[in-house]
């Protein structure tokens, strides 16, 4: 029993140790650490921000003051920091996306030499393709052009990023009409229609598998409805985090879950 606990705890061990390494040697995972930093930095900034002023001093003057003590003036640095890091770290990953094109052109290269055999799941993933297509050369000219890589007006790097977003909605709108129809198959199978079969295990995974794919796609909706439709307003609440228009992080269910996207906010868009 203790050798079986001593190796135990050793296994343990091991893995903690390569977790980093195992995190990092992927593409995919070392975008999975820095969508965690950027989230918890967007999480914490606006927290520390409000504990800050809860530790202000407001002074007896005819005209309100407020005096910062240590603590108040170490959290709006903490904050502050915080806010950078975010923005940093969402720059970074939407660097790192300009190749996006590549991941899309294969995903696209394998549909169409593997399509799927139902021809509605197959209509709406080419419709995601092209969706996806669209986002990505929208995104990475708005990027481009925001660090003067390029010579487009800041109206025109405006409407790119709002129909980039718009791209992205798409996306999850015929996310949301893929799966639906995957539950329908789903119930013909279980069902045992046209001659279908599947097992309890089967079936199980499957059910699983369907509701992680839907709570992902269903957790970016709303912000992407948001985006899409231009809300002129300078933050959105979203589960409790303040989100600042030109720092805002999404995605979509398939390649997009968990990743950010920057949005710039120009009240004078025109859908």
């Amino acid at each position: 029993m203790i050798i079986s606990a001593g190796t135990h705890h050793g296994s343990s061990l091991s893995l903690l140790s390569n977790w980093p390494h195992s995190l990092l040697s992927t593409p995919s995972g070392t975008d999975r650490l820095l969508s965690l930093v950027y989230y918890l930095s967007t999480l914490l900034a606006p927290q520390f921000s409000r504990l800050a002023l809860l530790l202000t001093v407001k002074l007896p003057t005819p005209v309100p003051l407020v005096a910062l003590t240590p603590a108040s003036t170490a959290l709006t640095v903490a904050s502050n920091r915080l806010r950078r890091l975010a923005a940093k770290v969402s720059d970074v990953r939407m660097f790192m996306r300009l190749f996006g094109l590549v991941e899309i052109y294969q995903w696209g290269a394998r549909t169409l030499r593997d399509p799927p055999k139902d021809p509605v799941i197959r209509s709406l993933v080419l419709g995601q393709i092209a969706a996806n297509v669209g986002y990505q050369i929208l995104e990475n000219l708005a990027y481009l052009n925001m660090h003067s890589l390029l010579s487009f007006s800041k109206r025109t790097e405006g409407r790119m990023w709002l129909w980039s977003t718009r791209c992205w909605a798409a996306h999850i709108v015929l996310e949301f009409l893929k799966l639906e129809r995957t539950r329908s198959l789903q119930a013909e199978k279980s069902r045992g229609v046209r001659g279908l079969v599947i097992t309890g295990e089967e079936e199980r995974k499957a059910q699983e598998s369907w509701n992680k794919a839907w709570i992902c796609n269903a957790t970016t909706a709303p912000l992407s409805v948001c985006l899409a439709l231009a809300v002129p307003e300078r933050s959105v609440v979203l589960t409790g985090v303040d989100v600042d228009p030109l720092e805002l992080g999404g995605g979509s269910a398939r390649r997009y879950c968990g990743r950010s996207i920057r949005v710039h906010w120009c009240r004078d868009l025109a859908p």
